[in-house]
């Protein structure tokens, strides 16, 4: 997960040295930023810019330009930077600090027109670099005030140019609140430079992102629990993932799913909707296009007439590579709008529902960026946007960053090829499904969820500025560390202990039945008679970490080892005290174990 840790202190450089060109919302915010530079600039060019449902306009030196609405290069943007050279270097600083709420489709697509423009601009500049403010466009652990998606979007963009344009794009500085000395700090910042590529300004204080491992003892230690009285509700449900988060559903007892899709339910999808029907599932599939509101409302509306609506998942999206130079305003919300649209009107639809989760598909893009993906890093970022500033609002919600998953339609295999030679493998969808159903029970706004060799990764990341975030997490020496913490036995497990080594060796399958339900019941918080002994555990609701720490405990009091794959490759209860039962007998004869054929367990689960 990501976590936020100050800043070195910044060094105490003579403040606005250099040539600057400021474009800024208006020009009294543009005049509190420039104040503190003083007389300290060799240039100082101030220009402001208005985003409307009609577009973007620009004001530089007295000249006014309506910007494309393809998102083009800014011919008045070019010439106010040209005068840049390697000697005399130009600061370019953007701020949409002070920007009013933009919350419609058009308010979107005006400011998305504007950060393309100067993001095509910015490239087509020599000896130009570019620094970003925005406002509340993330959230931090007691912060006041909520956060902006519309803000979080030009975060996303940025966190892409940091990337394609590693030369050119130098930080993001964030502030909580726009204010006079909101813009000294940033001033100041901007002059000494920064080796992040975004910070937050919290409270006068500089915080920098940093990926931190979260360890399996930090987690819920089991799945949700889904009722039957509602139903749940998946937008992009008759997807790949959609229709594996529906599955998983079913099978942890939910009994009323609604699929929402533009294009309903074609292909292999309509075989696997049947079989959800087939377990006793009502599964329904409306046709709606998730950026119109209306007939958004209008589905959900109709659902809460059968029944109530308990819980929300987000999982539409789509992805491409696309270079910035080649993107247009169009491209850009043909992907963006499923997330961005989606996302708000679902949030917003749903604030009068008793949800118990509300959970968003989104990206490791919008962790650290990603080269090609201006529109894709910035959809992502606000759906993490909408999430965090439910969790303000007090209601619930959880986004994950997924890293990419096989056989989701989302990932071809020319650019899963490359992100694998990069260190970004493929995640199974079975592993993928599991870990959402142990964070959907977690008490966390964010977490990251990825298959990354970080041997591989991280040394590329480190040439980019972007590195700085990944300076704390490592490859393992033993993977399986992470997941062996450590078990203290308690009085029930040493009592048992003594009443295993005891008991007649034909007694020992029963007695060990007995005592692994009651564990198995202990960590999914039932009670031992709700468990079918006879039911693999794998659809018991009981995923890989789970069963790691199920395991560990067990093989300590039996001294026993049983093979986490084998638990999950269909086994129930009574197989595993079968399997233990007879070990534990020979290590008691003192006999040599059978070996195990690895190639015949499951492969994969883990």
């Amino acid at each position: 997960q990501l976590r936020w840790d100050p800043t070195e202190p910044l060094h105490e450089l003579p403040v606005g040295q250099g040539n600057w060109v400021l474009l800024f919302p208006t020009y009294s915010i543009a005049d509190e930023f420039a104040s503190p530079l003083g007389d300290n600039p060799h240039s100082l060019t101030t220009g402001c810019y208005q985003v409307t449902e009609q577009g973007a306009v620009i004001e530089i030196a007295q000249q006014e330009e309506t910007l494309s609405g393809e998102g083009d290069a800014s011919p008045l943007l070019l010439q106010t930077l040209s005068s840049a050279t390697q000697q005399q270097p130009l600061k370019l600083v953007v701020s949409t600090a002070g920007l009013g709420q933009l919350g419609s489709p058009a308010g979107y697509q005006a400011l998305t027109g504007l950060m393309l423009s100067i993001a095509k601009t910015v490239q087509q500049s020599p000896h130009v670099e570019l620094w970003l403010i925005t406002e509340c466009a993330t959230a931090t652990p007691n912060q006041v005030a909520e956060v902006r998606p519309e803000q979080a979007m030009v975060l996303g963009f940025a966190k892409n140019l940091t990337l394609e344009l590693a030369d050119k794009m130098r930080s993001v500085v964030d502030v909580e609140s726009w204010s006079a000395q909101a813009a000294k700090q940033c001033t100041r910042v901007i002059s000494n430079g920064l080796a992040q590529p975004w910070v937050l300004l919290r409270q006068q204080k500089l915080l920098a992102p940093s990926v931190v491992r979260v360890t399996a003892d930090s987690l819920a230690n089991k799945n949700r629990k889904l009722k039957e009285d509602g139903f749940y509700v998946i937008a992009g449900g008759t997807g790949s993932l959609g229709l594996s988060i529906a599955e998983w559903m079913v099978r942890m007892g939910a009994k009323h799913i609604a699929l929402l899709s533009r294009s309903g339910v074609k292909d292999a999808a309509v075989e696997r909707v049947e079989a959800m029907r087939k377990l006793g599932a009502q599964v329904v599939v409306p046709k709606v296009d998730l950026t119109d509101r209306a007939a958004l409302a209008s589905v959900l509306d109709s659902l809460r007439k059968d029944r109530p609506l308990l819980g929300a998942v987000h999982a539409a999206g789509l992805f491409e590579l696309c270079p910035v130079q080649d993107l247009t305003v169009d491209r850009c919300q043909s992907l963006m709008a499923n997330k961005v649209l989606g996302m708000q009107w679902l949030d917003e639809l749903t604030e009068q529902d008793a949800l118990d989760f509300f959970a968003g598909y989104s990206s490791i893009a919008s962790v650290w960026g990603s080269a090609g993906n201006f529109h894709y890093s910035a959809a992502n970022q606000v759906v993490d946007a909408i999430i965090q500033r439910r969790r303000q609002q007090g209601k619930p919600g959880i986004s994950l960053n997924w890293g990419p998953w096989a056989e989701s339609g989302m990932v071809t295999d020319e650019s899963g090829d490359q992100a694998e030679k990069r260190g970004l493998l493929q995640m199974d969808q079975s592993v993928g499904t599991q870990a959402f159903g142990r964070l959907l029970n977690c008490d966390q706004a964010q977490m990251i969820v990825a298959d990354i060799n970080w041997s591989r990764f991280k040394p590329l990341m480190e040439i980019t500025a972007v590195g700085s975030l990944l300076k704390s997490v490592t490859d393992p020496e033993n993977p399986a560390d992470l997941l062996n913490t450590e078990v203290e036995l308690n009085p029930e497990d040493i009592a048992f202990k003594e009443e295993l080594a005891e008991c007649p060796e034909e007694e020992r399958a029963e007695r060990l039945l007995a005592y692994l339900k009651q564990q198995l019941a202990n960590a999914l918080q039932m009670m031992p008679e709700e468990l079918d002994d006879t039911q693999p555990l794998i659809d018991m609701g009981i995923d890989s970490l789970l069963a790691v720490e199920f395991k560990n405990r067990v093989t300590k009091v039996t001294e026993v080892e049983l093979p986490v794959v084998r638990m999950l490759g269909g086994a129930n209860l009574r197989d595993v005290s079968q399997w233990m039962a007879e070990a534990y007998n020979t290590q008691i004869s003192g006999d040599a174990a059978p070996e195990q054929d690895d190639d015949a367990l499951v492969e994969g689960v883990l």
